[in-house]
């Protein structure tokens, strides 16, 4: 049952983050800024002691033809 109540924890971080990062989604701003907003809000909605504030990965994300999972750096101009 532990596992059932972390993946419901992850689930709910998740949907949580989805939502908090809607309105910043605009046409001039930058990816990075975007993985930087998501990255924050997990560090905040998760658990003190997690491991690496629950960010297993950087933040993955797909802009028009780049292909998903990529992550931008902060000289990214995307």
């Amino acid at each position: 049952m532990e596992i059932i109540s972390k993946l419901e924890k992850a689930a709910n971080i998740h949907n949580s983050v989805k939502e908090y990062i809607k309105p910043f989604i605009k046409e001039n701003i930058d990816t990075f800024t975007i993985c930087n907003l998501i990255e924050d809000k997990i560090r905040i909605l998760s658990p003190e002691n997690s491991l690496n504030n629950s960010i297993a990965f950087p933040t993955g994300i797909s802009l028009n033809n780049v292909a998903a999972h990529y992550t931008p750096t902060k000289n990214d101009s995307h």
